[in-house]
């Protein structure tokens, strides 16, 4: 499994606690909490190849879960 099967594997799995959380009421503070702390984890694995992928990824789910982020620039500015 590569690093990027990883990451998609982890991804998928918090798309899926999203929709837990938002089906049992969770506030969206806690939701952008479950986002940032997995976003910020898989940055450090994710090798610059992967790094436009990965970002794309995430803004997929911030669209589809409403999540208040307005942008990821800095995370695209960081690496």
């Amino acid at each position: 499994m590569t690093t990027r099967d990883t990451a998609n594997a982890v991804l998928e799995d918090l798309d899926g606690e999203l929709v837990r959380m938002s089906g049992n009421g969770a506030t969206q503070l806690s939701r952008l909490a479950a986002f940032a702390n997995v976003a910020d984890a898989l940055q450090f694995m994710i090798v610059p190849l992967d790094r436009p992928w990965f970002l794309d990824s995430l803004q997929i789910l911030v669209d589809r879960h409403h999540l208040p982020v307005s942008t990821l620039d800095d995370m695209r500015a960081a690496h």
